[in-house]
């Protein structure tokens, strides 16, 4: 896992699912916080204010109270196929763990499922209260973060997206099966 920054201090999960804070400048480990997400894979453990995110491969998710040191609530999901090696994301007040061919949305307070998975060819993300996500069919999905209710779809004539879309100078940029990076605007969906 790739350490996250909160507040000046490292923060990472250990092979063992126990979140570990650490003073950089002192090189000392502040804080240990003990989770059942054992053997996380994703990248970089997702921070909003001070609640960090994480999932272990076999999609054990754990929510995590940076500044008190406790955990907040943990959640498996039920799916039966989970491989998560992405990173995840939140918008909407929901936290999106893409599990290799579905995304999950859990509620970020609570820990309980927000709407029901949705099937993906790509990691999610957000921006603006907006979830960005590719279809099988070759499609781009601007789907509302809080309810993931449909709000655009937008055929790629390029194949499936194979990149978590990535926004820049407002634009949605995506790399695609056939190799190719596609620039789009929002707003001309």
């Amino acid at each position: 896992m790739t350490p996250a920054v909160w507040k000046g201090q490292i923060v990472i999960a250990d092979i063992e699912g126990t979140v570990n804070i650490i003073d950089p400048s002192t090189k000392t480990v502040t804080a240990k916080i003990p989770t059942a997400a054992v053997q996380p894979i994703a990248l970089s453990m997702a921070i909003y204010g001070d609640t960090g995110f994480f999932a272990n491969r076999k999609g054990n998710i754990a929510a995590v109270d940076l500044r008190n040191r406790k955990v907040v609530w943990e959640y498996q999901l039920t799916d039966t196929k989970v491989n998560i090696f992405t990173n995840p994301c939140y918008g909407g007040g929901n936290f999106f763990i893409f599990t290799g061919s579905k995304i999950f949305a859990l509620d970020m307070l609570k820990g309980k499922e927000a709407f029901p998975p949705v099937a993906s060819t790509c990691t999610p993300n957000c921006s603006s209260g907006k979830l960005y996500y590719g279809t099988a069919d070759g499609s781009l999905v601007e789907a509302n973060a809080e309810t993931g209710q449909i709000i655009k779809t937008v055929k790629m004539n390029n194949g499936s997206i194979s990149s978590q879309p990535v926004f820049a100078e407002n634009k949605i940029i995506v790399g695609t099966t056939t190799g190719k990076i596609v620039v789009l605007n929002p707003a001309g969906f």
